[in-house]
């Protein structure tokens, strides 16, 4: 189907991210300055390769999400005959709630439009994914919308959906806003991965009505705190999660010792990031760079007072927010 001559190439960098942030379960998200980057050229058949991070586990695995995720975005373009050879460099902890999944899809979709926009003469422009469309996309093949949101649109993410009505699809939304606060994240992924269906296994089918109130008021304070650079509302914000962390922590033996030793440390709140295991912890400032500082250090007062008390983590480490999402590089 490609003309002969120089194949087309696309490259992006996709952010992690962490979501939930304590209370704003399966709404809320940030996208964090570490990045995976992918690449990829079409070819006459299909190749991948992993470098980095995780590496070894991705070559083992029988499917590739970044490759699924081209391959529905060709077959989206009636190009199912398309195939593309795939790099990614990865820096992103695998099964650690912090979104390396979603960097795979973001990438592997962003890649695919970029290619298929690269061969107007042959691909039919109306079947090539607007914005809109491939976040259905991204959202129908990952199943929640807040894990996809911050780690294309970057920034601070709300999600949600629209109420399902008769004869339509339910419609995923991401808006991704900018706090004028300062926003860093220190995390402290685990040795341990845990995987998000796992992770979901354990949670309840229902909840009561006092915990339903309990994350709404603590979500909203969360979203003031953040936007009005509040430190004390924010702690108090992201510490009475009922719908997941009581859960979850089951399973993460040590998040609680761990959270305490992140606010004995300085952090401003602290919640499991995403599915877990990672532990994440928000610290705001005037600004990205002041907040970035202030992670530094309660990264650092961490490993120096608590490293060696929880072996089965990472050393902790300070991560920026990406204000930009997944970009375009090459």
């Amino acid at each position: 189907m490609v003309a002969t001559g120089r194949m087309p190439h696309a490259a992006y960098l996709v952010p992690a991210s962490t979501t939930n942030l304590g209370p704003g379960f399966d709404s809320l998200g940030i996208a964090l300055r570490l990045y995976n980057h992918f690449e990829a050229d079409l070819a006459s058949e299909w190749s991948f390769e992993a470098h980095g991070e995780g590496a070894d586990e991705i070559g083992k695995q029988e499917r590739n999400l970044a490759v699924e995720a081209m391959q529905q975005v060709f077959a989206e373009a009636l190009c199912d005959d398309l195939a593309a050879r795939v790099v990614s460099e990865n820096a992103v902890p695998l099964a650690n709630g912090l979104g390396s999944s979603s960097t795979a899809l973001v990438g592997g979709m962003l890649l695919a439009r970029d290619l298929l926009l690269q061969l107007p003469d042959e691909v039919d422009s109306a079947r090539i994914p607007d914005d809109e469309r491939l976040f259905q996309l991204l959202v129908a093949v990952e199943g929640h919308p807040d894990n996809v949101g911050p780690t294309w649109k970057g920034g601070f993410t709300i999600c949600w959906s629209d109420k399902a009505r008769a004869g339509s699809s339910v419609q995923a939304h991401c808006y991704s806003s900018q706090p004028a606060t300062g926003i860093a994240v220190v995390v402290v992924p685990s040795h341990q991965g845990l995987h998000t269906e796992e992770a979901r296994r354990v949670l309840p089918a229902r909840v009561s009505r006092a915990d339903a109130i309990g994350n709404l008021s603590h979500t909203a304070l969360l979203i003031a705190a953040l936007y009005e650079g509040k430190r004390d509302l924010l702690r108090t914000a992201m510490s009475d999660d009922r719908l997941h962390e009581p859960y979850r922590t089951a399973l993460i033996k040590d998040f609680e010792a761990v959270r305490a030793a992140l606010l004995e440390a300085g952090a401003d709140g602290v919640c499991l990031s995403g599915a877990g295991p990672t532990v994440a912890a928000l610290v705001i400032a005037s600004d990205d760079e002041v907040a970035l500082a202030r992670a530094s250090e309660v990264a650092n007062t961490f490993n120096e007072q608590s490293g060696l008390a929880f072996p089965d983590r990472y050393p902790a480490r300070a991560l920026g927010i990406a204000r930009e999402g997944a970009v375009k590089v090459g």
